[in-house]
Formats: C-alpha cells, structure tokens, sequence
C-alpha cells in the first residue's frame, strides 16, 4: 500500500531537494528549500518533544544529515 504525497510534494521535489541540499545542513535550509511545508521553528519544536528528524549539535547549532532528514520528511507524506 502506497502513501498518497500532498499534491506538489512527489519523488521530482524529493529528488530536487536531493541534489540542492548539501549533505549537513542546519534548519534556516529548510524554511528556504520548503517554504509554507515546515519551518525552522516547528523543527526546534518536534526536536524539543523528540518527533522531529534526526540531528546533531554542532557548536550549539542543530544540524541535519540530509538522507536521514530526506528519509524522515517522506515517511510525514500521506
């Protein structure tokens, strides 16, 4: 059984998201990349109650690896 995508959010904006994202990135990326989908502050906010993606810290800076963030954010698609 497939999940359906929201109506713009498909494989082409995975992969675009691929290849414009570097491979650590930190969450103002995201506000850029995906804006109106997920915003830096609802990140810092599932990452506060440990439903967000993975990530690390890195000079008190929260950073993401790319395919794991990738991974998370398709399993969030229906």
């Amino acid at each position: 059984m497939t999940k359906d995508k929201p109506e713009g959010f498909n494989h082409h904006t995975l992969e675009r998201l691929r290849t414009e994202l570097p491979p650590v990135f930190g969450r103002p990326a995201i506000g850029e990349l995906l804006p109106g989908v997920i915003s830096s502050k609802t990140l810092a906010n599932l990452a506060a109650i440990g439903e967000g993606p993975e990530y690390k810290m890195v000079r008190r800076r929260c950073v993401y690896e790319r395919d794991s963030f990738l991974e998370w954010l398709e399993g969030q698609t229906r």
